[in-house]
C-alpha cells in the first residue's frame, strides 16, 4: 500500500486514529451503560454542526464516542475527540480511479497549500480507487467564533483540491 505523508508529527498521530476502525453502533441503540456519551465540548460542534444544516449522526465506540455530520452540499465529516479537548475532524474522498503518480503529486501540492487541514492519499484495496484523506485538528473548548472560523478554514482546504490544474483528469471518473 503506498501512503504519501505530510513529514508531521500531526500527521502520524492521525494516521493512527485511522487505523482504527469506525464500526459502531449509533448512540441511541447501544445497549446497556456501556455507551460513552459525547463530552461538553463536542456537543457544543455537534450542535454548530447542526445549526449550518448538517445532520448529525452520533456513534458509540467504546471509549471514543463520535458524530458524523452529514450535509446535502458539503462534505461529510467525521469528529472524534481523542483525548479531552484534543478533537479531529475527518473527511474522506473516495476517487474510483486507479493510483498513479500523478495523483501522489497533486495531493503534495494541495499538501503544502492547506491552511488547517493535513491531507494524503492511500490505495483503496476494495474499489481498486484511492482516498483522500484529510484531518484537522481542533484544540480547546468551544467557541462559536473560532470554531466557525476553523469550520470555514477546513472546508476551504477541502475545496482547494477541485480547483487544482489535473484533478478531474487524476480523480474523476
Amino acid at each position: 500500500m503506498k501512503f504519501i505523508v505530510q513529514v508531521a508529527v500531526f500527521v502520524m498521530f492521525s494516521c493512527m486514529l485511522m487505523t482504527q476502525s469506525l464500526a459502531g453502533t449509533p448512540a441511541d441503540k447501544s445497549v446497556g451503560n456501556e455507551q460513552k456519551e459525547l463530552s461538553p465540548t463536542v456537543k457544543q460542534l455537534a450542535n454548530h454542526f447542526e445549526f449550518l444544516g448538517y445532520k448529525v449522526e452520533i456513534f458509540d465506540k467504546k471509549d471514543k464516542p463520535y458524530f458524523i455530520a452529514r450535509h446535502d452540499i458539503h462534505n461529510n465529516v467525521v469528529v472524534q475527540e481523542y483525548i479531552p479537548n484534543f478533537i479531529y475532524l475527518r473527511t474522506y474522498l473516495l476517487s474510483p480511479k486507479a493510483y498513479s503518480p500523478d495523483m501522489t503529486e497533486l495531493t503534495n501540492k494541495l499538501a503544502n497549500n492547506t491552511d488547517v487541514a493535513s491531507v494524503f492519499i492511500t490505495e483503496n484495496k476494495e474499489t481498486n480507487g484511492v482516498t483522500l484523506n484529510f484531518y484537522a485538528l481542533y484544540t480547546g473548548g468551544y467557541s462559536r467564533e473560532i470554531f466557525g472560523t476553523f469550520l470555514e478554514l477546513y472546508k476551504k482546504d477541502l475545496d482547494k483540491i477541485r480547483y487544482m490544474e489535473n484533478y478531474t483528469k487524476l480523480f474523476v471518473k
